[in-house]
């Protein structure tokens, strides 16, 4: 990392002004790295921040009530009064659970719901048995593609006989 440096003079002109910048910036950082080379560790140097920074403090503000911290045993009154606020919080959060469960009762009886279930499922097989077994039981009269089955042709009309006995 020997970069050979540049006089004061050329520095000093009038085009060199961002080099003159960059270069005591350079110099700044090298003087504070030296500084702190005992603390600061390479990972600490090259690793991800896990500090995030915000610049408005409007996410701190619902907190706490009462606007102190303490941790540690650092005041102890502090650290009761915030234990007495997080346990009045969670009783009020259980009464509102207590409160929207009793909203939730139930309209309709579990008998009721399955006897509606049970009328359901047998309606729907019923739809799809009868449509599986149309093609056996044709009572009506003969389609383009469907031909009756002759022990049935007594139920039909007269005409509908005719124009079977013709088709044989």
């Amino acid at each position: 990392m020997n970069k050979t440096k540049l006089s004061k003079t050329v520095l000093q002109m009038k085009f060199m002004n961002r080099t003159r910048e960059k270069v005591e910036l350079e110099e700044e950082e090298a003087q504070g790295r030296n500084m702190y080379s005992s603390e600061i560790t390479e990972k600490m140097l090259n690793g991800n921040s896990n500090i995030i920074i915000e610049p408005s403090y409007v996410i701190c503000e619902d907190l706490i009530e009462c606007g102190r911290f303490s941790f540690g045993g650092m005041n102890k009154d502090i650290e009761r009064l915030m234990e007495n606020e997080s346990a009045a919080k969670r009783i009020k959060t259980e009464e509102d659970e207590k409160l929207r469960q009793k909203e939730m009762k139930k309209d309709v009886k579990d008998d009721e719901m399955l006897k509606y279930y049970d009328s359901l499922f047998q309606s729907r097989t019923e739809k799809f048995h009868v449509r599986r077994h149309r093609k056996d039981n044709v009572v009506g009269p003969p389609g383009k593609y469907l031909k009756p089955d002759p022990k049935k042709l007594d139920q039909f009309p007269v005409d509908y006989k005719t124009v079977m006995e013709t088709f044989k």
